[in-house]
């Protein structure tokens, strides 16, 4: 795979929905001298993050590493989206895949036209910690098996002491979008109305397959 983006990205490197609540801070980071930050007190909390079209349009096949930090975990969601479609003011892409974490269970959906479908769920090998920067990364492929049946792949893991540990492995037989002009990268955050939400990302990767 080649990396496609910079560990560190300027606002400018992003479509933000809303267009609000969303900066660069050095309050909580990673690596330094700041991070992306989304900060919201009150209202329905939710923001997403697509990766711009002049950085990563289409990206059929991928990864894609997070390192994120919640100053509370319990109520509160982390989204990483992919093979989105469309930007979207809505809840979710309407078509598109994408990994959710609810405290400390995943959920693995498939979206097509707002048809979301639960393809795998389960509960995280290692618990979710409030304060503390964690890690994630999520890679998908077309995969053919030994039956010549052609699955997008969808490989989970969770990084712990150091170690980069497999969450789930998940074969779609019925692949969506892979020859779309459009497969954009995205991370989302959402809590229940009215807790305060600040969350961080920093040292994200983007990468792309292509062979």
């Amino acid at each position: 795979m080649n990396k496609l983006t910079k560990r560190h990205f300027s606002l400018a490197d992003w479509y933000f929905q809303p267009e609000i609540d969303w900066l660069i801070t050095d309050t909580h980071y990673l690596s330094s001298p700041s991070s992306l930050t989304i900060w919201r007190v009150t209202g329905a909390h939710s923001g997403t993050v697509f990766l711009k079209d002049a950085l990563g349009k289409c990206i059929a096949n991928g990864r894609l590493i997070i390192n994120h930090f919640w100053q509370s975990t319990m109520y509160r969601t982390l989204w990483l989206i992919f093979r989105a479609q469309e930007y979207t003011t809505t809840d979710f892409p309407l078509n598109s895949y994408y990994v959710r974490l609810f405290v400390n269970d995943y959920f693995l959906y498939r979206n097509v036209a707002g048809d979301r479908i639960t393809l795998a769920s389960g509960a995280l090998p290692h618990l979710r910690v409030d304060d503390t920067w964690e890690a994630y990364r999520l890679t998908w492929w077309i995969y053919i098996d030994e039956f010549l049946v052609v699955n997008l792949r969808v490989v989970f893991e969770q990084r712990h002491a150091g170690e980069w540990v497999e969450v789930f492995t998940h074969d779609d037989p019925d692949p969506q979008f892979s020859d779309s002009e459009f497969n954009r990268v995205a991370v989302r955050f959402d809590s229940f109305p009215n807790l305060t939400m600040t969350a961080h990302i920093d040292d994200t990767e983007v990468w792309k397959k292509t062979s």
